[in-house]
């Protein structure tokens, strides 16, 4: 969750299937702007960023 939503902004799944685009190419980093427990909702999480988070490096390696 974060501050300020954007409406209409990148869902989850849009998120993971658009890092998966990016696998095989050399990524060399990569940024996680915002987490904000106090706006945490059961679909916006901390473990949802832990989840993006594995994603990333997952991509990252191959």
């Amino acid at each position: 969750a974060v501050s300020t939503p954007e409406p209409g902004g990148i869902s989850y799944k849009e998120l993971i299937d658009s890092l998966l685009l990016l696998k095989n190419k050399k990524i060399i980093g990569a940024d996680i702007v915002e987490y904000n427990p106090l706006a945490a909702t059961p679909y916006a999480s901390g473990s949802t960023v832990a989840e993006i988070l594995r994603e990333l490096i997952l991509v990252m390696k191959s």
